[in-house]
């Protein structure tokens, strides 16, 4: 898996005083600083938070590591937003690494964020606290398994068998009324699952520093399409790269 660490982009930017000036060497190191300092990891045992403390390394996330980064890692987007935006004013610095950084990192917030957001509606406050609490091994981007809610089947034949004994015709209604529910909740999580997938896979391909940035742009466009929302900064980021030889 890719990674970049702290020190080595600090390093980079300043060996760079020679190339730019030298206060735009300390802005970028300012930044990179930023950008580790947003990525917040949660040490737990038990349930007890151990410590707090900002990464000093980011690595292309696994699907094994998923579940435990929705429960533990914490992204402040709107710094490393801020970050990129100083990043992309300075025009005499382009870093290969730094841009990947940026892509790669805010491109795996928001999924972290969509899925959040997800199981936040769909499974209620106990279940959602309790999820976090105990991460699941392994990732799935499917909704499905946290709508099994096996509760709803009694409920929902115990109307059926309630109308047969008033009217068999009565019994009609709660049957269509299932069937459409059922229908319109497929429907729902259809489109999550499209939105989810879309997002999943374009992280997935983000795992290389020599990143093809047409395809990039493809890629976010097709997730875009398909639900997905990404800030407007990544995409200028990723605009800016495509004219020319980058670096």
């Amino acid at each position: 898996m890719q990674a970049v660490h702290r020190t080595s982009l600090l390093e980079e930017a300043a060996a760079a005083k020679n190339a730019i000036r030298s206060d735009a060497s300390e802005v970028i190191c300012n930044i990179v600083n930023d950008v580790f300092d947003s990525l917040q990891w949660t040490s737990v045992s038990g349930s007890i938070v151990q410590n707090v403390a900002a990464l000093d390394e980011w690595r292309h996330r696994s699907l094994s590591d998923i579940e435990k980064d929705w429960a533990y890692l914490e992204f402040d987007r709107n710094k490393i937003l801020v970050a990129l935006s100083r990043y992309l004013d300075q025009e005499h610095f382009k870093s290969k690494r730094l841009d990947w950084l940026f892509l790669n990192v805010l491109v795996y917030a928001e999924y972290i964020a969509t899925i959040d957001e997800v199981r936040r509606r769909l499974l209620g406050v106990d279940a959602f606290v309790m999820m976090k609490i105990r991460p699941i091994d392994q990732h799935t981007y499917d909704v499905h398994p946290l709508l099994k809610k096996w509760w709803h089947w009694p409920l929902a034949l115990a109307a059926v068998a309630i109308s047969f004994t008033l009217h068999p015709v009565a019994t009609l209604l709660p049957i269509g009324a299932i069937t459409a529910g059922i229908y319109k909740r497929n429907k729902a999580v259809g489109k999550i699952n499209l939105t989810l997938h879309s997002m999943l896979t374009t992280y997935l391909s983000l795992n290389t520093f020599d990143l093809g940035w047409g395809n990039v742009k493809e890629t976010l466009k097709e997730s875009k399409n398909a639900g997905a929302i990404f800030d407007s900064s990544v995409f200028s980021l990723v605009e800016r790269r495509i004219p020319s030889k980058a670096y």
